[in-house]
Order: C-alpha cells, then sequence, then structure tokens
C-alpha cells in the first residue's frame, strides 16, 4: 500500500496528486489546496480520509470559475477501471462543479461524509453536483452537509445508465440542493435508506 500523508500545503498545484494506474492508494489530509487536488485514472483501492478541519479545494474555496472542478475525481476506461475507491471525510471538500466524481468505469465507490463534514459546490450556474457518480454500485452516506450554491444545485446526481446506488442518511444531516436521479429507470436502480438516529428534517 502506498500512504500519502499531507499536514498543511497553501500553495497552489495545477495536479497535487495524479495517479494513473495505481493500487492500493492511501491519503491522510489535513490542509491542502490545488487546481485539481486528486485524480485517479485506473486505480483501484484508492482511499482518501480528509480530517476535521482539513481543506481539499480544487481552486479557490468559493470559486464560481467553471474549470475549478473535481476535487477528487476518479475514473477508468472499458480495459482498465479505477474501483472500490472508498472517500472519508470530516472536513471540507469544495469545488466550483463536480465537487467529488466518481466518473466512468469507478464501480463500487463509498464516499462518507461524516457529522461536521462538508462537500460543497460553489458555482454560481445551476445543474452541478457536490458529489457525482458515474460508476456502478456506489454507495453514499450523508451525516454532515452536501450542498450547492446554486437555487438549481443538486447535492448529489447520478448520471444515466448507472445502477446499484445506495444512499444512507443519517444522523443530522443536511442537504441543499435536490438528490438528481436523472430518470426513472436511474431512480429504480437507486435505493435510499433513513437511519434510526436522525435527529432532524432532511
Amino acid at each position: 500500500m502506498h500512504i500519502i500523508k499531507n499536514q498543511i500545503i497553501n500553495t497552489i498545484f495545477v495536479f497535487a496528486c495524479f495517479i494513473f494506474a495505481g493500487k492500493n492508494i492511501h491519503t491522510d489530509d489535513y490542509d491542502i489546496n490545488s487546481l485539481i487536488e486528486y485524480e485517479v485514472k485506473s486505480g483501484d483501492n484508492l482511499k482518501v480520509t480528509n480530517r476535521s478541519g482539513g481543506l481539499i479545494r480544487a481552486g479557490e474555496e468559493n470559486s464560481t470559475t467553471d474549470t475549478e472542478i473535481n476535487a477528487i475525481l476518479m475514473w477508468g476506461t472499458s480495459s482498465d477501471s479505477s474501483e472500490d475507491s472508498i472517500i472519508e471525510n470530516y472536513g471540507t471538500i469544495t469545488a466550483a462543479r463536480s465537487t467529488i466524481k466518481a466518473g466512468s468505469y469507478s464501480d463500487n465507490t463509498t464516499i462518507t461524509n461524516y457529522s461536521g463534514g462538508v462537500i460543497k459546490n460553489t458555482d454560481d450556474s445551476g445543474g452541478w453536483a457536490s458529489i457525482e457518480i458515474g460508476g456502478d454500485n456506489a454507495t453514499i452516506t450523508n451525516k454532515g452537509t452536501i450542498t450547492g450554491t446554486h437555487a438549481n444545485s443538486h447535492s448529489i446526481e447520478v448520471q444515466d445508465g448507472v445502477t446499484g446506488t445506495k444512499i444512507y442518511v443519517d444522523g443530522a444531516p443536511t442537504f441543499t440542493g435536490e438528490v438528481e436521479l436523472n430518470n426513472s429507470t436511474v431512480a429504480g436502480n437507486t435505493t435510499m435508506y433513513l437511519g434510526c438516529s436522525m435527529t432532524q428534517d432532511t
């Protein structure tokens, strides 16, 4: 397993971490800023843990620049997928658009946003999502805040053709923006679970 531990890096990079065809990458973050924080192509078993007080961002924190996208991006190809990624957030993850994107051939992605965690998109035009799912069998758990700036922003978007998505809601979660399932086929292949310990309306 390759382990990357980042403490405080305030310089803006084009790519803070670009991983091509890597396996078993584990990162543990406290405060990192970059144009695209993590891009993983054809790499299985990525694990990113963003600690309380940590910041993972694409560009400026409240950017409305449409090129400052994908604070975390996983994607693959038909011959070399990017599967089994785990994203754990206790801090803040932010981008103008598509803040966390599990793209094509990124099956079995698990994203957990814990109490106190914030995942947000900040573009002032509508139609963009904080979490975008393009791979099958994703699991998303929200106990914190998933939000978008624009009135037509999506908290979560599941793309056409995606199956097996599970969305768990528990604790005191906040969603700003709808969970966009695009069509009845995607909706029929997506399951939402409401936890027994919820403490507020969502």
